[in-house]
């Protein structure tokens, strides 16, 4: 079982640690290997800057809720919870790309 639950916060601990760094250093100019990288987004200055912003800060709650969502089905529903984090992730991960673009209107 601790296995289990140690595997099934690690995703969200992860992510907590990728975007703190992505919100204490964030990429101050458009580039290939570091950040929010969409064409609207490297479209201006303003709008990389805005994206990143708004992505970092939302993905520290995203991951947040990723380590309540690893915690919680481990204990109600073990032989499903693996599953059940890494697609709630991926689902608000998407739902943050998306959020983050509508943003840039």
């Amino acid at each position: 079982m601790t296995d289990l639950f140690l595997t099934n916060i690690s995703l969200g601990i992860i992510l907590m640690v990728l975007f703190l760094l992505m919100k204490a250093f964030p990429p101050k100019n458009p580039n290939a290997l570091y950040g929010f990288r969409t064409k609207r987004a490297m479209k201006t200055r303003s709008s990389w800057k805005l994206a990143n912003e708004y992505f970092s800060g939302g993905g520290i709650i995203l991951s947040s809720a990723s380590v309540i969502i690893g915690i919680l089905p481990t204990f109600l529903v073990a032989k499903y919870s693996t599953p059940i984090t890494i697609g709630s992730t991926v689902v608000l991960l998407i739902g943050l790309y998306f959020k983050t673009e509508k943003n840039l209107d």
